[in-house]
C-alpha cells in the first residue's frame, strides 16, 4: 500500500480564493500539466513514474479549505451538470462560516474513486492543530490505516505550514512505530519556473539526528554507520569496525580503531554541515570512554558502564564494572584481554581464601561488594531467578526488586569500588 498524503489550504490568490494554475518541473525533468493544486500534480507524475504506483489519495485540510479545487481530477466536471452542482455545493460549503465537514466530502470521495479506479480517495478534515492535543492527535488521523511495511509520499506545499512540520514528524513516528516507508517528501516552488522539489535532505536530517541521539544516550554506534557511508567513507570504516568490536567488549582491537577514526574525525571536524557537527560529537563523546592518550582498560570499561547505567542498561552496566576490578588487577598492558589470565584473576579475587584477594581489598566490607556485584551480574547475564534464604541471594533479590533498586544498587556500587579499581591500577597483583 503507497500512499500519497497531501495537504489543502485556503488561498487568497487575487481575492479570487483560488489557487493560481500552474505547471511544475519535477526532479527528473518532467513537466506536469497546468494544475491549480500541485497535490494533483504530484500524483499524476508519481502515478506516471517508476517509482511504484499510489494507491490512496490522503487529502487533509481544514472545513475552510479549498476543498474545490480538487475538481481537477475530475476531467467530466464541465460537462456533466449533476456533478458541476455538487462541486458547486461543494464551493457554498466551503465559503460558509462553518465550512465544509466530513460528511460532505463522503460525496466527493465516493466521486473520485470511481474516476480515478483502483485509487482510494479519503478526505480528513482537521481543526487547525493550535493546541498541543490537536497537533499529536493529527499523528492517529494520519496513521491510524498504516500497517508495517506501508509507503508514504508526502506534499508539503500547501496549508497552514504548522500542518506539514506536523504531518512529517508524525510520519518518522509511524516509520518507528509501525515500519512505515517514507517515500519522499515534496514541496513546489513558485516563481518565474515552478518546480516540484524533493525534500530528501529532511529524512537525511532526521536520521541522523535520530542515530546521534542514540549514541549520545546509549554510546551505541551501529545506526551511524550507514549514514557515514553516505558522506565520507574514509571514516566509515573505522567507524563500523569500531561499532562491532565495542558491541562485543573487545576493547584492545576497539583502541586501535578509535586511533583511526580520531585522526579522521579530526581531519572533518571543520567541516561544514552533517560531516563537521558529527566528527565533533564523536569526538565529544568516544573521547569521553578512551581518554586523550592511553588510558587503561579499566578507565574505558568503567565508561562505559557509567553511560549504559544512565541509559538503562543495566547488564552492560554490571558486567563493565565487574570488569574494570579484573583489568585493573593486571599489569601487563598486553595480557589485559587474555581470556585465560582473566579467569584465573577473576577466581583469585572472588575466593575467601585467597591470599591475593586479602591484598587487593582493604576489608571485608570492599570483598563483600565486588562479591555480590558477580552474583548480580551472573544473575542477570543468566536471567536466573535466586533463591532468597542464602544472604548474597537475598542482597541480590533486593538489587533486582525494580528498576529504581538496581540504578541505585549499581550506582552505590560503583562509587565503592571506584577507590578499589585506583588502587589495584598503582599496584596491580597480576
Amino acid at each position: 500500500m503507497r500512499r500519497l498524503i497531501t495537504i489543502l489550504g485556503k488561498p487568497d490568490t487575487a481575492g479570487t480564493q483560488r489557487y493560481r494554475p500552474t505547471t511544475y518541473t519535477f526532479p527528473d525533468g518532467r513537466t506536469s500539466r497546468e494544475h491549480a493544486f500541485f497535490g494533483i500534480a504530484l500524483y499524476q507524475w508519481w502515478q506516471a513514474g517508476k517509482q511504484g504506483k499510489i494507491d490512496e489519495l490522503v487529502v487533509v485540510g481544514t472545513p475552510t479549505s479549498a476543498w474545490d479545487a480538487l475538481y481537477e481530477l475530475h476531467p467530466a466536471i464541465e460537462s456533466d451538470d449533476e456533478l458541476a452542482q455538487v462541486w458547486l455545493e461543494l464551493k457554498e460549503r466551503v465559503d460558509s462560516q462553518t465550512g465544509a465537514s466530513q460528511h460532505d466530502l463522503s460525496a466527493v470521495e465516493h466521486v473520485l474513486e470511481h474516476v480515478l479506479e483502483h485509487v482510494s480517495v479519503r478526505c480528513v478534515v482537521v481543526g487547525e492543530c493550535v493546541e498541543p492535543e490537536e497537533q499529536v492527535a493529527l499523528l492517529h488521523t494520519l496513521t491510524h490505516t498504516m500497517r508495517s511495511q506501508d509507503h508514504v509520499v508526502l506534499d508539503l506545499t500547501h496549508g497552514y505550514r504548522h500542518l506539514g512540520l506536523i504531518a512529517f514528524e508524525a510520519l518518522l513516528f509511524a516509520a518507528h512505530a509501525r515500519g512505515v516507508c517514507v517515500d519522499g517528501v515534496y514541496y513546489a516552488l513558485f516563481g518565474k519556473q515552478a518546480r516540484a522539489a524533493s525534500l530528501d535532505g529532511m529524512q537525511t536530517l532526521a536520521a541522523w539526528s535520530e542515530a546521534l541521539a542514540i549514541f549520545r544516550r546509549t554510546g551505541v554506534l551501529g545506526p551511524l554507520v550507514p549514514l557515514m557511508r553516505e558522506i565520507s567513507p574514509q571514516c566509515a570504516a573505522p567507524l563500523a569496525a569500531l561499532a562491532y568490536q565495542l558491541s562485543i567488549n573487545t576493547f584492545d582491537r576497539a583502541h586501535l580503531s578509535w586511533n583511526q577514526l580520531r585522526g579522521q574525525l579530526t581531519r572533518e571536524r571543520d567541516q561544514p554541515g552533517i560531516l563537521g557537527m558529527a566528527s565533533g560529537a564523536l569526538l565529544e563523546e568516544m573521547t569521553k570512554i578512551f581518554g586523550e592518550g592511553d588510558a587503561h582498560l579499566c578507565d574505558w570499561q568503567l565508561a562505559i558502564s557509567h553511560k549504559a547505567l544512565e541509559s538503562g542498561d543495566y547488564m552492560r552496566a554490571a558486567l563493565m564494572l565487574y570488569e574494570a576490578v579484573i583489568s585493573a588487577a593486571i599489569y601487563d598492558v598486553t595480557r589485559r584481554s587474555d581470556s585465560f589470565l582473566r579467569q584465573d584473576v577473576n577466581q583469585a579475587l572472588t575466593s575467601e581464601k585467597s591470599p591475593v584477594q586479602r591484598e587487593c581489598f582493604a576489608d571485608a566490607h570492599e570483598f563483600w561488594i565486588f562479591k555480590t556485584l558477580s552474583f548480580v551480574r551472573n544473575t542477570i547475564a543468566h536471567g536466573s531467578n535466586p533463591l532468597s534464604g542464602i544472604r548474597q541471594n537475598r542482597e541480590v533479590l533486593a538489587a533486582l526488586k525494580s528498576a529504581s533498586t538496581l540504578h541505585a544498587y549499581l550506582s552505590a556500587t560503583a562509587r565503592e569500588l571506584e577507590p578499589v579499581i585506583e588502587r589495584l591500577r598503582r599496584a596491580p597483583p597480576f
